[in-house]
């Protein structure tokens, strides 16, 4: 039978591996999600990037649709105003020019109509841009905390290990 001092110093030394390794792993795993919520955090930066460039992509498309139906206007405008002239009417005076007015009215509604929806796309885009930029935030923050919890648990470990000796 080994004597009780041996017996104690075994048991000391046990503990204090044990408290070394839990220790240890506390920081391997602290680092771990840290690394973890650093790279969620990076991905909603690109996300969040992503995000404008589509809204940016949206604003020319709209920009360039609604010059295209601006030159359909100008076209349908002088279609019927052919029209009007073969039909032997006064193409610069009363109804010819009101119904000239309407189309154009018209076609300035569709105008406004496609840039509007152009605007409400790219808004939509930045709007998931700022919820992005805000995961972002709180995937760093999330990192940080890791890291002091790592730091808390290895601290708790040693004291543990050495409050058992």
């Amino acid at each position: 039978m080994a004597d009780p001092f041996t017996m104690m110093a075994i048991s000391i030394g046990a503990s204090a591996v044990g408290s070394g390794v839990s220790a240890f792993g506390a920081a391997r795993q602290g680092a771990s999600s840290a690394a973890m919520y650093n790279y969620k955090s990076a991905v909603a930066q690109i996300n969040a990037k992503i995000a404008e460039e589509n809204a940016q992509y949206a604003e020319k498309a709209g920009e360039i649709e609604a010059q295209s139906t601006a030159m359909g206007v100008r076209a349908r405008l002088g279609q019927i105003k052919a029209q009007q002239g073969a039909s032997n009417l006064d193409v610069n005076r009363g109804s010819a020019v009101d119904v000239r007015a309407s189309a154009a009215e018209l076609g300035a509604h569709d105008q406004a109509m496609v840039r509007a929806n152009a605007a409400r796309q790219a808004y939509g885009y930045r709007t998931q841009k700022l919820g992005f930029e805000a995961e972002s935030e709180l995937d760093k923050a999330s990192a940080s905390n890791a890291k002091t919890a790592a730091g808390f648990q290895v601290a708790t470990s040693l004291l543990g290990g050495v409050s058992s000796v």
